[in-house]
């Protein structure tokens, strides 16, 4: 049920953005500390940008295609709705790179950390249950 109702809200959030359809998509990876868990958060970022920046492939890897981008792209100075994404265990944010950039193309701003001891080549048993 909270599956059907997740994707009735983004697809509800996706038509009504979809006068900005199109637009060029930047992104970065931005570091937050927590002083909760004394260590650095990774996050990447995907928005509505000036189109202007390094092209880049995010997520691409021997498996996935990844997805076009400008790599620290301005960012249109205005107001946006944010995605916050969660990869779920053992991926990465840029894993979600495919829906990613197609929100920011739509006019979102998209937000998707690391999970501290369950992304990808940082995970180990004991935290996995913790996310």
């Amino acid at each position: 049920m909270r599956s059907i109702i997740s994707a009735t809200v983004l697809l509800s959030a996706l038509t009504l953005q979809s006068a900005l359809a199109g637009e060029s998509v930047g992104t970065r990876d931005v570091t937050i500390h927590s002083p909760a868990r004394a260590k650095d958060l990774a996050v990447t970022v995907w928005y509505p940008s000036d189109g202007k920046g390094e092209t880049v492939k995010v997520g691409e890897n021997r498996i996935f295609e990844g997805a076009a981008a400008f790599r620290n792209a301005g960012i249109q100075p205005t107001r946006r709705p944010l995605v916050l994404l969660s990869h779920g265990s053992g991926s990465r944010g840029i894993g979600m790179a495919w829906i990613a950039t197609e929100l920011a193309k739509a006019g979102f701003f998209v937000a998707a950390p690391d999970h501290p001891g369950t992304t990808s080549g940082d995970s180990n048993p004991q935290d996995t249950p913790k996310i």
